[in-house]
């Protein structure tokens, strides 16, 4: 009976319906207008290892060592030389790229506080991103790269697996003359940020539910007011009048 009720006091004011399906529609609509940004990423893994590899010997001379080494070489990478030659062989400008490497930017405990603070300074406004992580205990080294299309970001993963193979080469880096190879081929994948058709279905229905409850509370109020001016009133002196001519009660 409710739902009848809600139908009657819906089709008198039917008009309003229209136009509240219309405003409804109109918002759902605009929401779908908004900037539509694309991103393409990239990444791959290497494997640090000498000529001679440690992983096939038993008792290797470098094995013990090797997921350390790995992890200092990924963090080499964030050196102003190793930006310079990775935008240099990008042909974009220096100020355009960024190279970080998280490996020793994890917090030895997950707590709440490290955790946050780590993702709001993590923020990155360069177009170009490359990220260097060591996968520790492993002699292995994941790179993940931004740019804004995935051409670019998987050219921007393969310059910096070479410049990974490059800084293992330098005599700089403790025992020297190690070999990088490529362990996975580079996925790529494309990030679209931008209104969803989903939220603008939600606003639509929510904006038109909205509506229609007010339409049937308005519809309450004026039915209840009716009702109240055709109720008939009884004057108060007919009632006083009443009350005295009540007979006496027989002995």
């Amino acid at each position: 009976m409710e739902l009848v009720a809600v139908l009657r006091a819906l089709w008198r004011f039917r008009l309003l319906v229209v136009v509240g399906c219309v405003v409804a529609g109109v918002l759902g609509y605009m929401t779908t207008k908004g900037v539509t940004r694309y991103q393409g990423t990239a990444s791959t893994r290497v494997v640090l290892d000498t000529p001679t590899s440690q992983t096939l010997q038993a008792n290797s001379v470098y094995g013990p060592s090797m997921a350390w080494r790995a992890a200092l070489v990924g963090d080499l990478m964030s050196t102003d030389a190793t930006r310079d030659r990775v935008a240099r062989e990008m042909g974009i400008a220096v100020n355009q790229l960024y190279i970080h490497a998280p490996y020793m930017s994890v917090p030895p405990v997950p707590a709440q506080l490290p955790r946050h603070a780590l993702d709001a300074g993590s923020v990155v406004s360069e177009p170009y991103e490359l990220a260097i992580q060591a996968v520790d205990p492993l002699p292995i080294i994941t790179i993940h790269a931004r740019a804004p299309t995935r051409a670019k970001a998987a050219k921007l993963a393969a310059r910096g697996a070479e410049a990974v193979n490059a800084k293992a080469d330098e005599p700089t880096v403790p025992g020297g003359q190690f070999v990088v190879e490529q362990i996975s081929p580079i996925r790529t994948r494309e990030i679209v940020n931008g209104p969803r058709k989903a939220i603008a279905a939600i606003v639509t229905v929510t904006v038109f539910t909205v509506w229609c409850a007010a339409l049937t509370l308005i519809s309450g109020l004026r039915d209840r007011r009716r009702k109240r001016r055709r109720s008939p009133r009884v004057p108060f002196a007919t009632s006083a009048a009443g009350l005295g001519n009540e007979p006496a009660p027989a002995e």
